[in-house]
């Protein structure tokens, strides 16, 4: 997809949504007229609109994961990056590779096997589910 056509679909479907429901098919049939992709990728953002809203509005007292717990007692901030320089069993933590809705990844040390290894942390919300683990 190009740039401007993923403007285009940002744009419907904000305006779309700013709709009431009963309206947005109507709308995107004149304004996606002669363009059934565009009208397509419309849709599709649309019908995971609800999911999206409930991922968000996700209730902020559910159980939280024992990693999550053990670095607010031992006082880290919940911060990306924040067990950089710790040690997590026989893992010495490096530093933070990446970040992001699906956790983080850090760069550690195995120090049984002296070899150089991945470790991802999934986000509270998904280390409490053991479907997401």
């Amino acid at each position: 997809m190009t740039p401007a056509k993923w403007n285009d679909v940002d744009r419907l479907y904000h305006e779309a949504l700013a709709r009431a429901p009963v309206d947005r098919a109507a709308f995107l049939a004149a304004a996606c007229k002669g363009d059934p992709e565009l009208r397509a990728e419309v849709d599709s953002l649309l019908e995971y609109e609800p999911h999206a809203r409930q991922f968000i509005e996700a209730d902020v007292d559910a159980p939280r994961s024992p990693v999550a717990d053990a670095v607010r007692r031992a006082g880290l901030p919940l911060t990306p990056g924040r067990l950089a320089g710790t040690a997590v069993g026989a893992y010495q933590i490096e530093s933070l590779v990446g970040a992001g809705g699906m956790g983080e990844v850090y760069r550690a040390r195995d120090t049984r096997l002296d070899r150089i290894v991945a470790i991802k942390f999934l986000p509270e919300r998904h280390a409490v589910d053991p479907d997401r683990r």
